[in-house]
This record gives C-alpha cells, structure tokens and sequence, in this order.
C-alpha cells in the first residue's frame, strides 16, 4: 500500500477523537469547511507524506549525509520560528525538523521548506524553544 496523505489525516482524526478530542465543535476555517484543527492534521499529513517520500531510505533511517544538525533557539515565544525569511541549513537536501517547547517537550506543527536549505517551522500557538534540523 502506497502512502496517502488523506488516509493519515483521517486516522490522525480517528484517533484524536477516539483520545475525546471534540472536533466536531471546533470553529470552522474560512470556507475549507474544516476546523482549525483538521486543516492542521491535513498540513501535518501532507508534510509526513513528502518527508518520507523524499527522505526514507525504506531501511529505517533517513537518507543524506553527515552534516552535523543545525540548532536553532526560539527564545521568544512565536507562531513562526526562525529569524525573518526561515532557519538556513546547508545540508543540499530537505532538512528533518525536530521542535521542543522550552520546557523540553515535543511540539508539533508545520514545517515549510520554501527552498531546499531554508526552513519555516509555524505552531497553532506560540512558543519558544528549540528546533533541532538534521
């Protein structure tokens, strides 16, 4: 089976609701006739899909070289990260991003690579932290 976007947005879904999620009260987003939230998940699925797609050596580990990660520190809190224009990497190849709140905890939300060796992590919220690219 291929990978699908639209099948991990809705399991994504499935299971948010199935943790007691009400997403069926959020607002809805201009006229996607989404919540907020479910136009995230989509965002999150189609951003999966394409990472692995450009990035999974089917092995269990990402392809690309050995350049050392690139850290990037949020001190203040925002919605999108980064100095103006996106964190700059020089890795020739699209960067995995991994973002930490600044009490160390996972966050998640969607990351742009507007061109290969520039990326725009944004949130729902702002935060600060860290964003860790390799």
């Amino acid at each position: 089976m291929s990978l699908s976007a639209t099948r991990l947005a809705s399991a994504i879904v499935a299971e948010l609701k199935a943790k007691g999620f009400n997403l069926d009260g959020a607002p809805e987003m201009g006229s996607t006739g989404k919540s907020g939230v479910e136009v995230m998940v989509d965002a999150l699925a189609a951003g999966t899909v394409t990472e692995l797609e450009a990035n999974w050596d089917g092995e269990g580990g990402g392809t690309g070289g050995g350049t050392e990660p690139v850290i990037w520190t949020q001190s203040s809190a925002a919605m999108i990260w980064g100095p103006p224009g996106g964190i700059v990497h020089s890795f020739g190849r699209r960067a995995n991003v991994i973002t930490y709140d600044s009490s160390g905890r996972r966050i998640f939300g969607a990351v742009v690579e507007t061109t290969i060796g520039l990326v725009v992590p944004s949130f729902a919220g702002p935060f600060s932290g860290q964003a860790i690219l390799s």
